[in-house]
């Protein structure tokens, strides 16, 4: 992968020096942070949990991870245009992690994001490449910003655990018991206020995909855009098959997502003397997978190609406003998933559906800026999914077993607050923010509370 993307800037820098008719534009910009951060967890979810076949801990594990840290945080853009004066442009856009371990969203890849475009000033661009889809890029292209480490969907969640508690099936223990698992708090709880398609922010904002954006028509923009598949990534190698999961080593074990997903957006933009306003909606469809898995199921030790759980198409949406007067800045989304993603085979009394509203309140005066946010999410249903790729019955599978036991009878609730200072030298930037996150769910007595402190500086060129 690094031998690609150092391909990549040679090709770069080569064309923009190339005596050819048609020049391009070479642009590199970057910005490295360098952070010290905080974070006081409810103990028993600020740990490892790692487990035998028998499910007891493995020597070790439960024990408390870190709760302080030095880190850093690295990214290279890279920017290749044709002339921008002309009426048809082209051009391409990399972004490259930076870091000397795993990037801060844990993708282990040189690369991040891919995406190349074609222009053309009377009827707009289409963007090809592992890259946002058109959808998810209204929801992020505000002129309004979180300040200093970016705020409820920042470098806070770096700093956290990503534990919940699981129940284990009746059936492998004497009586039920929940007991703690890393990595599946994202399912049971809406984590991220995105829609489907870049919830993670990585791997599967990732996928492989087309956008078509039209030039603004009296401050109007529309746009389209479509996914093959979720679980795919831009090289041939992790491309997926119709049923399956991601082939890639961080996600191999998770299920499938969806394919063939449509994404539509229109947003409008205008300005009255001081007053600039931006509203917009976006809303995706997609096909859910009938997830195919050669490992092992709890009821079946022979490993063998088996259709198990449905789950339900994806439907979500997404509005938000922004409104900025002089120095001052408002951003307030809500989104909704619906059912999207939970189990079509739902226990009597459960509940599924997953929601998310955030507010952003900004202040900039020169060099000083100043950010207060909040995010509010409910989800239900988030975990019968995962459960019901290990749970079936039937000859073909056709009837996965209702997993009652992670249903949810009421909504897991997250409530994420922050506030934000920083100063600007020109390229050099100083910050400080606070973040407080809750998870609850009543159903399980589940409480999880922290509070996380960074202070850091970042430069950007």
């Amino acid at each position: 992968m690094k031998r690609m993307c150092y391909m990549v800037l040679f090709v770069a820098i080569s064309a923009k020096y190339a005596n050819s008719a048609e020049p391009v534009t070479l642009k590199l910009a970057g910005r490295v942070d360098m952070m010290f951060g905080a974070v006081n967890q409810t103990q028993a979810y600020n740990a490892t949990y790692v487990y035998d076949g028998s499910l007891d801990l493995l020597p070790g594990s439960g024990a408390r991870l870190p709760s302080a840290g030095l880190v850093e945080d690295a990214a290279v853009q890279v920017y290749v245009d044709s002339d921008k004066s002309k009426q048809l442009t082209y051009g391409a856009y990399f972004n490259l992690h930076a870091n000397t371990s795993r990037a801060s969203n844990m993708e282990p890849y040189f690369t991040d994001k891919i995406m190349a475009y074609v222009q053309h000033n009377k009827i707009g661009r289409v963007e090809v490449g592992a890259y946002p889809g058109a959808a998810s890029m209204f929801e992020m292209q505000s002129f309004i910003e979180s300040k200093a480490a970016y705020g409820v969907e920042g470098f806070f969640s770096r700093f956290t655990n990503d534990t919940t508690k699981f129940a284990v099936p009746s059936f492998l223990t004497s009586q039920p018991q929940y007991l703690y698992f890393n990595n599946f708090a994202g399912y049971r709880y809406l984590i991220s206020p995105n829609l489907p398609s870049n919830y993670s922010g990585n791997s599967y904002s990732d996928a492989p995909k087309i956008n078509f954006y039209t030039q603004p028509i009296e401050n109007l923009t529309l746009a389209v855009n479509y996914i093959p598949d979720l679980d795919a990534q831009s090289g041939i190698v992790n491309l997926r098959t119709k049923d399956g999961g991601p082939v890639d080593a961080e996600r191999r074990l998770n299920r499938g997502t969806f394919r063939n997903i449509i994404g539509l957006g229109a947003r409008y933009t205008t300005a009255i003397q001081d007053v600039k306003f931006i509203s917009y909606i976006a809303a995706e469809f997609g096909t859910a997978k009938r997830y195919k898995t050669d490992a092992v199921s709890i009821l079946n030790p022979i490993p063998m190609m088996i259709p198990t759980g449905q789950i339900n198409d994806l439907r979500a949406y997404e509005v938000g406003v922004s409104l900025g007067y002089k120095d001052f800045g408002f951003v307030s989304t809500f989104g909704d998933w619906g059912k999207t993603g939970t189990y079509k085979y739902a226990g009597q009394g459960t509940k599924q559906s997953a929601r998310y509203w955030t507010l952003l309140g900004t202040y900039t005066h020169n060099k000083f800026g100043a950010s207060i946010g909040y995010m509010n999410s409910s989800r239900a249903g988030g975990l019968e999914a995962p459960t019901s790729q290990l749970l079936y019955m039937g000859t073909n599978g056709e009837y996965p077993i209702v997993d009652y036991a992670n249903s949810d009878y009421s909504h897991n609730k997250l409530h994420v607050a922050s506030f934000g200072l920083e100063y600007d030298f020109n390229f050099l930037k100083n910050y400080a923010e606070i973040v407080h996150a809750s998870y609850k769910n009543d159903a399980i007595s589940e409480r999880n509370n922290l509070t996380t402190f960074i202070i850091g500086i970042r430069i950007t060129f």
